[in-house]
């Protein structure tokens, strides 16, 4: 079984027809159509889209064929957590900081890295400086003759 055939499985159990896949999984109908006649194979990037959209199918099986169809319930948890992770959207106070302890008896050597809440403040809120306003003081056009003209604001 080829890829085109384990693209092909996955659209008969999802009863979709090739132009509701390739909608749902964001690609071209045309390239959906290729792929499916067999003209061409389907490329890494569609691969991806896959199992983007369809989280449950093994990546080792619609790649390699190899494994079950579907992922395990232990490997599809692992994929929701890190789904989870924080992204450039969270804010600093909501992700943990790893903070270093010092050992009691002899504070110059750290104890292995624990997780500790980060405390919400406003010096962990970058603010952004504003950037001076800009006005255009002049346009120059040169042109292939060398010479140029010169546009600015009108004087009052």
């Amino acid at each position: 079984m080829n890829e085109k055939d384990r693209i092909m499985l996955i659209m008969n159990q999802k009863q979709l027809l090739p132009s509701q896949f390739a909608e749902i999984i964001g690609i071209q109908r045309a390239a959906m159509s290729h792929i499916t006649s067999g003209r061409n194979n389907p490329s890494l990037d569609v691969l991806k889209k896959i199992l983007e959209k369809f989280p449950h199918i093994s990546p080792d099986w619609l790649l390699f064929g190899t494994g079950p169809m579907n992922r395990s319930e232990s490997t599809s948890a692992s994929v929701n957590e890190k789904q989870e992770a924080p992204d450039l959207f969270t804010h600093v106070s909501d992700v943990p900081k790893i903070e270093e302890k010092k050992d009691p008896i002899n504070p110059t050597e750290a104890k292995s890295p624990e997780l500790v809440e980060a405390k919400s403040s406003l010096k962990d809120v970058y603010i952004p400086p504003i950037a001076p306003t800009k006005e255009i003081l002049r346009i120059m056009v040169f042109y292939s003759d060398h010479t140029y003209e010169s546009f600015g604001p009108e004087k009052k």
